[in-house]
C-alpha cells in the first residue's frame, strides 16, 4: 500500500482507493464483478434521475427530453389534473423500481463484501 502522498503524486483518484480498499479485503474476481454491477448500476440511476444536464444541454429539442424532464413539462401542462400527474409519475417510476428489484442481490453483496454490518 502506499502512502498518500505518493498516491497524491502518482494522481490517484479517490475512486481507485476505495477499490483498492475493497480488493485488499476479498477475492479480486468476485470483488471486480461486483464493483463492475454496482458501478453500472448507480450510473443507471444517476442517469435517470438526472434533470439539470439535459435540461441545460438539450434545451433546443424537447423531443430528445429524458422522462424526468417530460414529467416537468407534462405537470405543467396538466396542473390542474392531479389524477393524470400521479399516473405519469407512476409510470415513470415502474423501471427504476423493476432494476432495483432485479438488481437487489447485487446490492446486498457490495454490502457483504464492504464488510458493513446491517
Amino acid at each position: 500500500m502506499f502512502a498518500p502522498q505518493q498516491k497524491i503524486v502518482d494522481d490517484c483518484s479517490a475512486s481507485h482507493d476505495d477499490i483498492e480498499l475493497v480488493l485488499e479485503i476479498v477475492d479480486a474476481d468476485q470483488a471486480y464483478a461486483t464493483l463492475a454491477t454496482q458501478m453500472t448500476l448507480f450510473h443507471f440511476f444517476f442517469a435517470w434521475n438526472d434533470f439539470f444536464g439535459p435540461l441545460i444541454y438539450l434545451a433546443g429539442n424537447p423531443n430528445l427530453y429524458p422522462i424526468t424532464v417530460g414529467l416537468n413539462g407534462f405537470k405543467g401542462l396538466y396542473k390542474g389534473q392531479d389524477n393524470l400527474i400521479q399516473a405519469a409519475s407512476l409510470t415513470a417510476a415502474i423501471i427504476p423500481l423493476v432494476v432495483f428489484f432485479f438488481a437487489q442481490r447485487a446490492f446486498m453483496q457490495g454490502v457483504v463484501i464492504t464488510g458493513v454490518e446491517k
